[in-house]
This record gives C-alpha cells, sequence and structure tokens, in this order.
C-alpha cells in the first residue's frame, strides 16, 4: 500500500528537478549567495525565486543554515510543481520561516505591484532563465535589489531562451557591474554543458539594452 502510494507521488514529480545537474548548480549558487549576503543578514533576509518549480532550491538554502532567512517567495505557474513545494518546505513553516508559494509569471512582478509594496525582497534568485522567454522580469527588478541568475547553453524542448556564452549574458543584462560572474562546465558520458552565474545589486544607470 504505501510503495503504490509513493510511486503515485514521484509519477506527479519530474525526478530531474533532483539530478546531478540541477543539484550541484544550485548548491554552487548557494555557496555563491551565502558569500554574498553573509553581512547583510542581521534583521532577517527576505529572498525570492522566480521559476522555483518543486522549491529545491529554497530547501537547500534552508537546511543549510548558512543565512539567517525569515521569508522565502517561490514563485511558478506550475500548479502541481507548487503543491509538491509547498509540502518539501512544510518543515520551515514550523520554525519561524515565512513560506510563500504563488501560482504567478514573474514577468507579470512590476515595481508597482503589491508583492514589492507589501514585502520587499533582499534577494531575487532565478535559476531558470533559460525557461523565460525574455528578460522583461529582469527588466521590472527595481534599482537597488540584489539579484543571482543562472542559465545555460544546454539544448534541450523546454529551453527556449539560452546563452551561448558568460559574456553573451552580462550583455543582456545591461553590463552590470557583478559581484560575481562565473561559469561552470557538466559533463556526463552522453552530455556536456556550461551554467552560467551571475550575481550583483541592480543599478540606476545601466543601460538594459534589448529585450530578447
Amino acid at each position: 500500500m504505501f510503495g503504490n502510494f509513493q510511486n503515485k507521488k514521484m509519477k506527479s514529480m519530474n525526478m530531474d528537478a533532483w539530478s546531478d545537474g540541477q543539484i550541484g548548480s544550485k548548491l554552487w549558487l548557494c555557496r555563491a549567495v551565502e558569500n554574498f549576503l553573509a553581512d547583510k543578514q542581521e534583521f532577517g533576509l527576505t529572498i525570492w525565486i522566480y521559476g522555483s518549480w518543486y522549491g529545491s532550491l529554497a530547501f537547500l538554502l534552508l537546511s543549510r543554515e548558512r543565512l539567517n532567512i525569515k521569508k522565502i517567495c517561490c514563485f511558478d505557474l506550475d500548479r502541481k510543481a507548487n503543491r509538491i513545494a509547498e509540502k518539501i518546505l512544510d518543515h520551515w513553516k514550523f520554525q519561524n520561516v515565512e513560506i510563500r508559494i504563488y501560482e504567478q509569471d514573474c514577468l507579470d512582478i512590476s515595481p508597482s505591484s503589491r508583492h514589492y509594496i507589501d514585502a520587499k525582497p533582499d534577494i531575487i534568485i532565478n535559476t531558470s532563465c533559460e525557461h523565460m522567454i525574455n528578460y522583461n522580469w529582469w527588466h521590472h527588478i527595481p534599482p537597488g535589489l540584489a539579484f543571482a541568475l543562472q542559465t545555460t547553453d544546454m539544448p534541450h524542448p523546454t529551453h527556449i531562451n539560452l546563452e551561448e556564452s558568460l559574456p553573451q549574458l552580462q550583455e543582456k543584462l545591461g553590463g552590470h557591474p557583478l559581484f560575481q560572474a562565473e561559469e561552470k562546465i557538466f559533463s556526463y558520458p552522453n552530455l556536456r554543458f556550461k551554467r552560467f552565474m551571475v550575481i550583483g545589486v541592480k543599478h540606476q544607470n545601466v543601460n538594459c539594452g534589448a529585450v530578447v
């Protein structure tokens, strides 16, 4: 009985979310973000995650316990994934961490939206840039906010906005001065690709370039 229940649950979850590439990329980001925010967390951090999927990044940030996190807001359009994320993150609801799961397109979150007004984040994280048709969500982020972004050059049917290189990503962001800009190679017997990561604070005087 328990086995059948587990199998039904597994069928509703894309197990690629827990693959080496996915977890390796997110742990790489966790370490960088923890270093970036080390001296900015006295009063507790509010973290927004765009394209949060099953909440794996939020799970890793919380379980590593390197940051003083008071609130995490996860934004994703996938209702089933959001329900799974709620269960995965359920533990921290009882540990004085506010967990919010929003079924919303981050492309629609503007500086005048209730999300920014009600709870301005300390950092916006997006590890799903390749899944988003353009960078409108980036242009909507107000100046002064910290960000951490990841994308890839890996071809995949759901990757509709690939980058060929780290400089290409930086150009799309308007040549931002960055705290950190790195690439990481993932190599497997039948697959090899790069992940690109940039971390910084958005500035007012940067030309954001074309929306692509």
